[in-house]
């Protein structure tokens, strides 16, 4: 009984989020989106939800979930980068699949090559000024109709505000002061292979681990 009360809440907890985001989320089967290149679904993403239990993903997994596609770039050292139009799911959705997480719990991302990067609720769950300042947080699958693995980015944590910029300002004013890079491209994060949510007494901040290669 527990069981299937936890799987209802979950799936109330998406819907809410279909009905309440500002963001544009796509059903996966809507034929008016940009067309993708052929993917065999063999990208692999871990989830970890807030119980300690695992979900794994295959790039087709993630196609068949609602989509945000939205163009986006980030402010790095010498002017903007990664400029192009991204589609992929928006992380509220993904969490709130899997049990939600709560104010305080930290979202841990991390990439291929052992890069890590730590995301609050409020990067997740963005509301109000966050929302047009940082816009949704997205595990973006494809750029410009290229998907994962011909893209070679992977699956990237993007953020995609609507003026289609995240600035350096942008990742200052939305980001807690111990998470912040020296740009904002320290905040997207590629090749992503797991994403944990944790409770907020387990969380080590490492700060030679909050940074990537996109800077």
């Amino acid at each position: 009984m527990r069981m299937i009360q936890k799987r209802i809440g979950s799936v109330f907890s998406a819907l809410m989020l279909l009905a309440i985001y500002p963001f544009s989320l796509v059903d996966a089967g809507s034929s008016w989106a940009i067309p993708l290149s052929s993917s065999q679904g063999t990208t692999e993403l871990v989830f970890v939800d807030q119980n300690g239990l695992s979900h794994s993903y295959t790039l087709t997994d993630l196609q068949k979930l609602p989509f945000i596609e939205r163009t986006g770039a980030y402010e790095g050292f010498s002017g903007w980068k990664g400029n192009g139009t991204y589609r992929g799911v928006d992380l509220a959705y993904l969490v709130a699949l899997h049990g939600n997480m709560s104010q305080g719990d930290v979202l841990r991302v991390t990439a291929s090559d052992d890069w890590v990067g730590l995301y609050t609720f409020d990067n997740v769950f963005p509301t109000d000024w966050r929302t047009l300042i940082q816009g949704p947080m997205v595990l973006a699958y494809a750029l410009d109709g290229v998907t994962v693995p011909a893209w070679e980015d992977g699956l990237k944590i993007v953020f995609l505000p609507e003026d289609g910029g995240y600035s350096i300002s942008d990742m200052q004013l939305t980001t807690s002061p111990d998470l912040q890079g020296q740009s904002a491209g320290s905040r997207w994060i590629k090749n992503v292979v797991k994403i944990e949510v944790l409770h907020e007494a387990s969380v080590q901040v490492i700060g030679c681990l909050l940074y990537t290669s996109d800077a």
